[in-house]
């Protein structure tokens, strides 16, 4: 069987949204401070809204973890050597 060199470009990375705030210009905080408290709880109102917070928190059962690989850089290691990926091409979010 012939061996193929697997190289990803939909990769999506970033920091948790709260993350972003030392990276401001501190004349920006207290807006993102605010935009953030909004967004998470508009997020929570959809989840509510469409009925999936109960599916959501299933399907996160037991991905804890691996779910963090977004900005955990060892995580997304670890996802990548699974998955058989050599390397891939990130895209900041």
């Amino acid at each position: 069987m012939d061996r193929h060199l697997v190289i990803s470009s939909d990769c999506h990375a970033g920091l948790l949204p709260g993350g972003y705030r030392e990276y401001l210009d501190p004349q920006f905080r207290e807006a993102f401070d605010v935009a953030h408290a909004k967004e998470i709880a508009a997020t929570k109102a959809a989840e509510e809204h469409f009925l999936i917070q109960d599916i959501n928190r299933e399907w996160r059962k037991g991905h804890e973890t691996a779910l963090t690989g977004a900005w955990n850089h060892s995580e997304r290691i670890k996802m990548l050597d699974d998955d058989g990926i050599a390397g891939e091409v990130i895209f900041p979010d």
